[in-house]
């Protein structure tokens, strides 16, 4: 259930602080209103409601973090926050229409294109993280507080995924716990610097005239390859932990490298408790097939 730990530890990453965020002498809450009143209401409303049929929490365990987003991103409840995470574990890599890929680092993590953008804290994301993530990630007990919060309704969402989905992201989980085994902060910081963002723009239909006529960018970057210079579409995972470890290592709280391990390590042990037979036969062999190389 490595997964729905990426999750939680994305989830974690969002939330947290108190008092009104202001933004160029405007509150958040003004510049959210500014959107359309129509818009965050509405999709806040709409996850306010909707049953995603697992498991929620009765109570939150920081009433001051529940008071910034009520306060200032208009979201009344933190599990309208959770459903929407959770919704992305379950369903993002075998949605995203133009790369099942993509869509297994975006299940993981929080921020993602999907359903965040709905809510008003996923279009704040810098915001979310500048006032709230100090308070829920500063250190390992902030961490497990959210993760023990948020673990029944991740693991729900991540159990019920078909067995290929969860071998997807067991493979994933699994490659991130080989990168940090071999983690090194300053060849890391150097790699990130020499792969500078490039992006290549195609059409993923061979054929341009035919539906979907749509551009996929594919980053051949830090993003996309992996600690050893292979291209890697979980390469997104690895950066997410890099670039964790580098704000701690600025800031001196978040997430630390024996955190980033321990979490990797957790997570991928529960992902072998309940996977499916069939999920954890594929990941064996893909595993086997890639330390071969």
């Amino acid at each position: 259930m490595k997964k729905f730990l990426f999750t939680l530890l994305g989830f974690i990453y969002i939330l947290g602080a108190m008092g009104w965020v202001y933004l160029s002498n405007t509150t958040l809450p003004e510049r959210i209103i500014s959107q359309g009143t129509w818009y965050y209401p509405r999709y806040h409303n709409y996850y306010d409601t909707v049953d995603i049929h697992h498991p929620l929490p009765t109570t939150f365990f920081d009433p001051t973090v529940a008071k910034i987003l009520k306060d200032s991103f208009l979201i009344e409840n933190p599990n309208t926050v959770l459903k929407v995470q959770a919704l992305a574990l379950e369903n993002a890599n075998q949605d995203y229409r133009y790369s099942w890929h993509v869509g297994v680092g975006y299940g993981m993590m929080p921020g993602n294109p999907y359903g965040w953008g709905d809510i008003s804290l996923g279009r704040y994301i810098p915001e979310a993280k500048k006032y709230v993530m100090d308070r829920l990630i500063r250190n390992r007990s902030a961490q497990t507080k959210l993760y023990d919060w948020a673990r029944p309704t991740i693991l729900s969402a991540w159990s019920a995924k078909s067995d290929s989905t969860q071998a997807d992201d067991m493979f994933a989980i699994w490659k991130c716990t080989q990168y940090l085994k071999s983690y090194n902060y300053t060849s890391e910081v150097k790699r990130e610097k020499l792969n500078a963002q490039t992006d290549t723009t195609y059409y993923q239909n061979p054929d341009p005239s035919k539906e979907p006529a749509m551009r996929i960018r594919v980053s051949s970057d830090f993003t996309g390859t992996d600690w050893l210079g292979r291209s890697d579409y979980d390469a997104k995972l690895y950066a997410f932990w890099h670039r964790r470890i580098k704000e701690y290592t600025a800031k001196g709280s978040g997430f630390s490298l024996e955190d980033a391990r321990f979490w990797t390590d957790k997570a991928m042990a529960d992902m072998n408790q309940y996977a499916k037979p069939t999920a954890a036969a594929m990941f064996k062999s893909w595993k086997e097939e890639w330390l071969k190389k």
